[in-house]
């Protein structure tokens, strides 16, 4: 099975090679803000400018060629680039076996009985996991949808993904992610993860309960995303970065601009967290939209949203020899019907023609709306693509032979 852009011909290597030389370009010339004075002082010491008053960073063309470089031969020496996140799909190691997702944290559900969606509780947070762990393509329950209130009481932003964790921990036994907004979350789940898998070690090697962080498009980490890369990388754990352009808005609006800016992004804090610790798994995705000049809001199923996300998965898969998270994500539609199957089908094919088997389903409205029917008619349609590209068993034929001359 080739890729989709094998099919269409679209891009090849000299291509991928002037994306990347501009993406370095960008971040020689441009920078990148990042407001986190550890890695200023890192990187500076690595041989960057740094414009201390703007908080940005000027990047030697060498600095990322060089984090690249000594990264891939890591990855060609055994290492590891296992990386988990609700809303994309890497290339887990499931070869041609379906590995769904559960989207990421929404905060409703839809209620099939009453036919409309309502805010999520407890109780639906505990049976999606639970359905999540009976469904055999369900490989990563991830956390479906986000609640904000235990048996009638407030519960406290901060505490939220460690709940979340909780529950993952009490109702299944497959992976789960979970937002980790700050350092103090990150110190529980690690905790909790090292209960669950028996060892730091193991915990390490198999990591659970960990999710991405993004950048402020175009070209911005805030502090907080810096100190939660800085601290998973600290313990062992991924540090990926996840950037969700909008094109027309925060990057240009054809693909090859919008390519460009976050491949820059993405280049920029692997090399930022590498340069404090260099051994740290980094890595990257992205999910993509568009700005509607008409309506003033943003669409992820586009087709040239979802070509970026397309081109640069391949991209980081031939020419850096990387993975990358796909960003599938969910459908614009606002109410279940023909619709979500256009928009899904479009991500999912995207998917199959990347070889990503562990396509993220169940989500709708731009990921405000969970559904347990549509996960399940998400399934189906994906083990019918499966079997579109399966190798044809052409069986007996001479007892088809006989069967057409009865």
């Amino acid at each position: 099975m080739g890729y989709l852009f094998e099919i269409k011909n679209s891009l090849n290597r000299n291509k991928f090679e002037k994306i990347h030389g501009y993406s370095l370009k960008v971040l020689e010339e441009t920078g990148m803000k990042f407001m986190n004075k550890v890695i200023l002082e890192s990187l500076k010491s690595r041989g960057a400018k740094i414009d201390w008053a703007g908080q940005i960073v000027y990047f030697p063309k060498r600095l990322g060629e060089n984090m690249l470089s000594d990264y891939r031969k890591e990855i060609r020496s055994g290492k590891i680039q296992k990386m988990l996140n609700g809303g994309v799909s890497f290339s887990y190691k499931t070869n041609s076996k379906i590995f769904c997702k559960f989207g990421a944290a929404a905060p409703n559900i839809f209620d099939w009985d009453i036919q409309k969606k309502r805010r999520a509780t407890e109780t639906d947070l505990i049976n999606s996991i639970r359905i999540g762990e009976a469904i055999p393509e369900i490989g990563m329950v991830g956390c479906p949808i986000y609640i904000d209130e235990i048996s009638g009481r407030k519960i406290e932003p901060d505490f939220i993904p460690i709940i979340s964790a909780m529950f993952l921990s009490k109702n299944t036994r497959k992976l789960g992610n979970s937002e980790v907004n700050n350092e103090k979350q990150l110190k529980y789940l690690i905790e909790m993860g090292v209960i669950l898998k028996g060892s730091l070690k193991k915990f390490r090697e198999d990591p659970c309960f960990i999710t991405a962080k993004e950048s402020i498009s175009p070209l911005v980490l805030d502090n907080n995303a810096c100190e939660v890369l800085i601290s998973l990388a600290k313990n062992g754990l991924p540090a990926i970065m996840i950037p969700m352009p909008i094109m027309g808005a925060s990057v240009p609006i054809n693909v090859s601009g919008s390519m460009i800016v976050c491949n820059a992004e993405i280049l920029a804090t692997m090399t930022a967290i590498r340069s404090i610790y260099p051994d740290a798994t980094v890595g990257g995705g992205s999910i993509t939209s568009l700005m509607d000049m008409r309506s003033g809001k943003i669409k992820f199923d586009t087709v040239n949203a979802t070509k970026v996300d397309l081109a640069l998965a391949q991209m980081y898969d031939e020419f850096y020899g990387l993975d990358y998270g796909y960003g599938i994500y969910c459908s614009d539609a606002k109410f279940l019907g023909p619709e979500i199957i256009y928009e899904r089908m479009m991500k999912l094919i995207g998917a199959l023609f990347l070889r990503k088997f562990n396509y993220v389903i169940g989500l709708f409205d731009q990921g405000m709306i969970y559904s347990h029917e549509l996960a399940i008619v998400e399934i189906d349609i994906i083990k019918s693509l499966h079997q579109m590209i399966s190798d044809i068993d052409i069986g007996d034929l001479d007892v088809s032979f006989d069967t057409i001359k009865m």
